[in-house]
């Protein structure tokens, strides 16, 4: 035995020394001939490492084992086989007449499945037993050769007895251990213990044999093996020695030294202190050495017990933010624990987001990147240090913020939620291709069917020459040099290349990276029925070309193709997936033709867009990316694809379930449910259904997760830029809970956004199951009854921006409502009283205060709404509520407001259905008629999209303020002398700015693979302006003054300025009066960012100088789409104050909203419903809000009585 601490050189000895192997190939070498003398030459030296013992899974335990061939010679040379015409070849799965062709003896064929592993399914011709079917017919004592190599070993050797050598090879390997192993077990499903006592039987069954005494050396043989192992391994080891042969060992197994005729210890340490002899001898000599062996005999594993005294660190139970002051935190400490649901509520600008994403996730991101190579890190944005004391016990982080949209133009929820790519594999692997002509599933063809086939293409050929060729590269990446190589050594002169025809010795490495298409020409076909193939002479008649075509057949995957010369394809040709009624035949299907953003899929008329697309030359088409085609897409339906997206193959792929079939959109159509239940009811054969095992889990979790969190009314082909904040959220959290992730930090960003209150319970419950998997949760919250449920909540406050930063109260919800200084636990404590303001306004038909008219959308149709009737008040602040998808974003956003707007820019009092066609779109009218417009100056609209958030974008110029003051600047004395105008007092346009920051107020430095790291201008002082621009001031205040001001500030600076006295009170009225005017707009909260958009939009409504001159303010038609997102309990109430305010001047003001607090304050509720998706759309209530307590089965009464303090009855 040769044995020894690790790194000692026991193996370079074995290897390299007495195997003679070279050390960098592992090729037989004979440099050390000169080291190593025998005093008797051995027979034979073999080796046996710790390679794998086979890379492919063709090898199996009874072909390894050398058994086989004993096995085929006793079927082959029996009386039986002789008579029937076999030999011990018809016997082989790995060459010869009798394997089967399709799977050529394999016994499985491996579906492709992109970003899944291959799965192995049964080849549906021999049904995985290898072999021709007269093959396994034929029976020697009564079994087939497929029953022989699915019996155990020990169940072959009691089957063949005497009769065959091959007895005793399997007796070798029970000795071992391996007696149940099948006969034919590719050797690739072994673990590595049977692997390495397989290989070692391999040796042994050959060694055995031998009269001449060989040399066997061994490496670790006990590798993976069990000690009752070890010592069947010992005896056996024994007898080859007893055999008269000789065994060296490389070990560290004790009772494999111990059973030893001899030791050889190497040492004393590793690497250079090693490759020394410090002893040798007996097992019993060695065991009283003092050397590390030595040590192992004489004490066995107890020798070497690490002694328990040493200092261990306990595991953090939380993470530990010391010192946060990352924007307007104010220097707070606090601990989160593991494990948990922990809720960061405040006022809106208090400091959430502050510390849940830019410290705890962005530091999170940032260890993270910080493991990775410094060269990977230049390509991934890097997330800045935060500026805090100290952050420990940070587990990897996972953010679900609130994205409006996601991916590109073609994205739907089927795509973002990856269901899609799943499914298009299903489809590809699973499915039956169908006709596009006929309908038809396609049919196979005989070799002799598409013999005819070429044979009338040469037929009709007078002069010139047809191409066959082989399809062998289809959508692959790579550079295809290798196959190039291989059609130059064949002969083959010519290939076609992604449409081109190359010469094959003329042939460039392709773009690697690139997918591409390559055909490779081994014949060409003659005038008069000549077939000619490479370096040959043409040969007459139809025996010549069937052995071209059944060449091209094996070497195509059952297909092939007719080029002409300049390589446009004529025909392809397959034994499979032909059309019957056409005899066209269609390429082998690949996930690609279901796939919308593929060439290889995509409608060519609409390019995947579902709907058309404007036309464009072939000189445009190359330059143009798809960003830019996703400009030219109209609204009118796709005519060639209706809408589908696919090219024709794609379309027409089926899955047959219970009592119909679907098509890849058809299936997309449809609801989360509905998928799931027609993918669960699937009738699929044996090889169908491996493919499907592995993915419609997969599917399922993703589907089922989309109910979960108050989704499964989206259907699967809904547009992703459709989808609201809250929906892409909830999406993106569905994803997560469809994975097994475990022990991470996951930050949401206030997921119950445009979540119906009674869909709130189902979101919890997800959170909830997320934590319960080991994870820390930690959500930015508003919500009430999110925030009772949270095992922590931690209060921001007490104001917002600068009036915020500090830690108010901590505890469950409980606690935060015993905290006195709270908005938190005081909105908790005391809910808001509605009506607000006492009474609600009337909304009667007739009588004192009731509307002088109302809008009237009659048979709203659009989608899935039902054609009802719909009354809206004028001069009132009504509210549109009802359940997640049950249509009310698609009745007020996208047919009221743009049929409105039409109307109100026409002076039209009416708006017919048919008008509505060239606003809308479709083919038939989507309403009948739209009254009530006359008298409205404009339409606003406060819709979800998100404000752009680039660093020079500040809340004074999204709102317009600054535009204002830049031309009252302009208009100063001191400016017309000199000649400034608006746009000199612009910091984004040279002129008056700081040129050196180029107005930015900072000077971006490049870290390379480190965070960017801005620092303050030193020219400007981080004032963003130029000293001419600077030195012009405007009651005694300069540019750069102006800006650093807040708005409640500026409102009573700029009093003077009607309109900007306005623009700045709506910022105070809004709670935003606290921002700068040039505050970055990056560095606004989601709730600030909302109201400031809500500002843009109202401030569109304030009174022209002609109203103010008339003293009359004209109504407007405002439409808003959950206003109160991101906004704290307290913002709430500001909120509807502004809103009854606007109604108060006249105005008519619509609301889509969830909140109960909105609500409760309307004077007119409408709600649709009951369901969401294709079981919502009724109209299910018009009127007040007490009035809906009425309606039984309402499913926002519970909340709106709850809100009112009403009990239901």
């Amino acid at each position: 035995g040769l044995c020894g601490v690790s790194g000692s050189g026991k193996s370079t000895l074995l290897h390299q020394v007495l195997a003679e192997r070279d050390p960098e190939t592992g090729d037989i070498a004979k440099t050390s001939a000169h080291w190593v003398r025998f005093d008797e030459q051995p027979g034979e030296i073999a080796l046996v490492d710790q390679s794998p013992a086979a890379r492919t899974p063709r090898s199996n335990t009874a072909l390894y084992a050398g058994a086989w061939d004993a096995i085929r010679t006793w079927l082959g040379n029996s009386d039986e086989a002789k008579a029937a015409g076999f030999t011990p070849s018809h016997f082989s799965f790995n060459a010869g007449e009798g394997r089967c062709e399709r799977c050529r003896g394999a016994g499985w064929e491996t579906v492709e499945m992109q970003f899944l592993s291959d799965v192995s399914v049964p080849c549906p011709s021999c049904e995985g037993r290898r072999f021709r079917d007269e093959i396994l017919a034929f029976q020697l004592g009564g079994k087939s050769v497929a029953d022989i190599l699915d019996m155990t070993v020990t169940e072959a050797r009691e089957f063949l007895g005497p009769r065959t050598p091959a007895t005793g090879q399997l007796g070798v390997l029970e000795e071992v251990g391996l007696g149940y192993l099948r006969m034919g077990q590719p050797l690739t499903t072994l673990s590595g213990g049977e692997a390495q006592r397989l290989k070692l039987v391999r040796f042994l069954g050959t060694l055995g044999k031998e009269t001449q005494q060989a040399l066997l050396l061994l490496d670790e043989p006990t590798t993976g093996l069990h000690r009752d192992d070890v010592s069947r391994l010992i005896a056996l080891l024994h007898r080859l020695v007893d055999a008269g042969h000789s065994v060296v060992v490389v070990e560290h197994h004790r009772d494999v030294l111990a059973a030893c005729d001899w030791l050889l210890e190497l040492g004393p340490e590793a690497g250079p202190a090693g490759g020394q002899s410090v002893a040798e001898g007996t097992p019993d000599a060695v065991s009283k050495a003092q050397t590390p062996t030595g040590k192992l005999l004489r004490g066995g594993d107890d020798a070497f017990v690490v002694s328990e005294n040493r200092s261990t660190r306990t595991r953090p139970t939380s993470i530990q933010v010391r010192g946060a002051r990352e924007h307007n935190l104010r220097n707070i400490s606090l601990d989160i624990p593991h494990g948990q649901l922990t809720v960061l509520t405040g006022v809106s600008g208090s400091g959430k987001s502050s510390l849940a994403f830019d410290i705890l996730f962005a530091e999170g991101q940032r260890r993270f990147l910080e493991c990775v190579s410094a060269y990977a890190r230049q390509f991934v944005e890097q997330l800045p240090k935060p500026d805090i004391d100290s952050l420990t016990g940070l587990p990897p982080t996972v953010a679900i913020e609130q994205r409006i949209t996601r991916g590109s133009s073609k994205s739907t929820v089927a795509t973002v939620t990856e269901v899609a790519q799943y499914l298009r594999v299903l489809f590809a692997r699973a499915g039956t291709p169908h006709s596009p002509v006929t309908g038809k599933p396609l049919v196979s063809l005989t070799e002799d069917a598409v013999v005819r086939r070429v044979l009338e293409r040469t037929k009709v050929l007078k002069k010139g020459r047809i191409h066959l060729a082989v399809p062998l590269v289809r959508a692959r990446k790579g550079h295809h040099q290798p196959l190039a190589d291989w059609a130059v050594q064949r002969g083959s002169r010519w290939m076609r290349c992604d449409g081109t025809m190359v010469e094959t010795t003329a042939f460039k490495r392709l773009d690697r990276y690139s997918e591409h298409d390559i055909d490779v020409v081994i014949a060409d076909l003659l005038p008069g029925g000549l077939t000619e193939k490479p370096g040959e002479d043409p040969v007459e008649g139809e025996r010549g070309l069937r052995t071209v075509v059944r060449e091209a057949l094996a070497l195509g995957n059952n297909s092939l193709v007719l080029l002409d010369t300049a390589g446009d394809e004529i025909a392809f040709l397959s034994t499979s997936r032909v059309d019957a009624a056409t005899g066209e035949a269609y390429p082998e299907i690949d996930p690609k033709h279901l796939s919308w953003n593929s060439p290889r899929g995509w409608c060519p008329e609409c390019r995947g867009h579902g709907r058309m697309v404007e036309k464009f030359s072939a000189d445009e088409e190359e330059k143009l990316h798809e960003d830019a085609i996703a400009d030219r897409v109209g609204e009118a339906v796709c005519e060639t694809c209706q809408g589908q997206r696919l090219g024709p193959i794609g379309r027409n792929i089926r899955l047959e379930g219970k009592g119909s079939t679907k098509s890849f959109p058809e299936l997309l159509f449809l609801q989360p449910a509905e998928s799931l239940a027609f993918l669960h009811s699937l009738k699929l054969g044996p090889r169908e259904r491996a493919v499907a095992d592995a993915l419609i889990p997969e599917i399922a979790a993703r589907l089922s997760f989309l109910g979960s969190v108050g989704l499964g009314y989206l259907s699967l082909d809904r547009a992703a830029d459709t989808l609201s904040g809250g929906e892409a959220q909830r999406i993106r959290l569905a994803s997560q809970l469809g994975s097994t992730l475990s022990g991470a930090l996951y930050v949401l960003d206030e997921p119950s956004i445009g979540l119906h209150p009674r869909d709130n319970d189902h979101l919890i419950a997800s959170l909830r199951a997320l934590r319960d998997r080991g994870n820390t949760v930690l959500v930015v919250e508003h919500d009430e009854d999110t925030m009772r449920a949270a095992d922590l909540v931690v209060d921001l406050g007490p104001g917002a921006g600068r009036h915020g930063g500090h830690i108010i109260a901590q505890g469950n919800a409980a606690a935060v409502m015993r905290a006195e200084n709270s908005i938190t636990g005081s909105s908790l404590r005391e809910p808001m009283k509605h009506p607000m303001r006492g009474k609600r306004r009337s909304v009667s038909d007739r009588g004192e205060g009731s509307p002088e008219s109302w809008v009237e959308l009659e048979g709203a149709a659009l989608r899935t709404l039902r054609g009802f009737d719909l009354r809206i008040p004028r001069g009132r602040l009504t509210v549109v509520s009802g359940v997640s998808g049950a249509g009310k974003s698609t009745l007020i956003s996208d047919l009221l407001a743009p049929m409105a707007q039409f109307g109100i820019q026409k002076e039209k009092d009416k708006v017919t259905g048919k008008e509505g066609l060239t606003i809308l779109g479709g083919l038939k009218p989507v309403f009948k008629t739209l009254t009530g417009l006359k008298g409205l100056r404009q339409l606003v609209v406060v819709d979800q999209d998100p404000i752009g958030k680039t660093p020079r974008s500040t809340p004074a110029t999204y709102i317009g303020a600054w535009d204002l003051i830049r031309e009252r600047l302009a208009q100063l004395p001191e400016s017309s002398i000199r000649g400034y105008t608006a746009s000199f007092f612009s910091f984004n346009t040279k002129g008056g700015r700081c040129e050196t920051c180029s107005g930015a107020g900072r000077i971006k430095l490049e870290m390379s693979f480190l965070a960017e790291t801005y620092v303050p201008c030193e020219d400007c002082g981080g004032s963003r302006f130029g000293p001419m621009a600077r030195e012009i001031r405007w009651n005694g205040k300069s540019a750069p003054e102006l800006l650093a001001m807040t708005f409640e500030e500026a409102a009573a600076f700029l009093s003077f300025d009607a309109r900007l006295r306005d623009l700045c009170e709506l910022m105070a009225k809004t709670g935003l009066g606290y921002l700068t005017l040039g505050q970055s707009s990056p560095t606004l909260s989601g709730g600030e960012a909302q109201r400031l958009k809500l500002v843009s939009e109202l401030a569109r409504g304030l009174p022209t100088f002609m109203d103010r001159a008339r003293g009359k303010i004209r109504p407007s038609l405002y439409l808003l789409e959950e206003p109160t997102i991101g906004l704290h309990h307290s913002d709430c109430r500001k909120l509807l104050e502004l809103l009854h305010a606007l109604v108060d001047q006249g105005h008519t003001v619509v609301v889509v909203e969830h909140h109960p607090d909105v609500l409760a304050e309307a004077d007119w509720l409408i709600e649709i419903g009951p369901e969401g998706g294709i079981e919502g759309g009724h109209l299910l209530h018009q009127g007040t809000p007490e009035a809906l307590l009425k309606k039984k089965g309402s499913p926002t009464a519970p909340a709106l009585a709850q809100a009112l303090n009403i009990k239901l009855v």
